[in-house]
């Protein structure tokens, strides 16, 4: 028997690989999941799926195993059973914090933008350096229209990561909502600075130069817009109202 972690071979018979130690048969939750992780790595996702569903039939409460199987689903694009996956992982383990931060994710995907933000807040709780946590509960608000709550976690978030060019581009977008146009200006001009082919970032500061009567910097902005983009419609109707 071929052990799936050394490649080494065993005789028949053994439970554990002569080289590595690793669980060998079948009936054994260990190794169930040992050949799930194996297949997973090879890409053999619904075989992988099936040694985790035997690992859980011998151990119902076994916490890698839950958090294994939803990860596949959530994959897949089972979210509903992800979910139940994720909410059984967490309540064996309530300081496991990657599945609470999986539980926020699917939520989100599902537009439950309120469990969302409580799951990324658990993250937190057990893990305040749990940054993607930060940025998932920043979206999430934003969604649910607390702006200062939103803008709150996501200037958190770009304190401890200031080459986050995502968290600023969001951050950007919530100052809009709030019309705070210097300082969207600003959040734009960090994410073009860090990645000067974000069309769509030029594109906000353009609009946020508009705003701020800062015309030539607008024209400048949509122009650069088409050069990245020349089918951009927007820009175009943009710097021509502006140049009119």
């Amino acid at each position: 028997m071929q052990c799936l972690r050394c490649q080494a071979e065993n005789a028949a018979d053994h439970r554990y690989c002569k080289a590595c130690g690793s669980p060998l048969q079948p009936g054994e939750v260990a190794g169930d999941l040992e050949r799930a992780h194996f297949l997973e790595r090879q890409g053999r996702m619904a075989e992988a799926a099936q040694e985790y569903r035997k690992a859980l039939t011998l151990d119902p409460e076994n916490v890698d195993a839950r958090y294994g199987h939803g990860l596949l689903l959530y994959h897949e694009g089972h979210l509903n059973e992800a979910i139940g996956e994720f909410q059984r992982a967490v309540s064996l383990n309530a300081t496991f914090a990657d599945a609470h931060f999986t539980l926020s994710v699917c939520y989100y995907r599902k537009c439950m933008f309120e469990e969302s933000v409580s799951a990324a807040r658990q993250v937190l709780a057990i893990d305040p350096t749990y940054f993607p946590a930060l940025y998932r509960c920043g979206r999430a608000l934003f969604h649910l229209g607390k702006l200062d709550e939103a803008i709150q976690a996501l200037e958190e978030l770009v304190r401890h990561q200031p080459s986050n060019t995502i968290a600023y581009y969001h951050l950007g977008t919530a100052y809009e909502r709030k019309r705070l146009w210097d300082q969207a200006i600003q959040a734009f001009s960090r994410v073009v600075a860090e990645n000067p082919q974000d069309a769509s970032s030029h594109y906000h500061l353009g609009l946020n130069y508009r705003r701020r009567l800062l015309n030539d910097l607008a024209v400048g902005a949509f122009m650069k817009v088409l050069e990245l983009d020349p089918t951009d419609a927007a820009a175009a109707e943009q710097l021509q109202n502006l140049q009119k």
